[in-house]
């Protein structure tokens, strides 16, 4: 009998509870991956609401909309 650490790589295990988990689940998944302040005046999930973007099973895009604040210890903006 094989060893289980032989069949499935960690990232293989990940892979499947996430697939696993994904099936589970009874609502739609969330756009925004955190909890704002205000949403209700953040002009991207305006535009998402008004363009009906909410990851229904039945939509051929679906959007998944991370919120990064810039400041200047951002790694992604770089120096000056």
């Amino acid at each position: 009998m094989p060893d289980p650490d032989e069949l499935l790589t960690s990232k293989d295990v990940i892979k499947l509870k996430r697939c696993i988990y994904s099936l589970q689940r009874s609502h739609l998944p969330p756009v925004v991956t955190h909890n704002m302040v205000d949403d209700a005046s953040d002009p991207i999930l305006n535009q998402l609401r008004t363009v009906q973007l909410f990851n229904h099973r039945s939509d051929r895009v679906k959007v998944i909309f991370h919120p990064e604040f810039l400041s200047s210890t951002n790694p992604q903006i770089g120096r000056a």
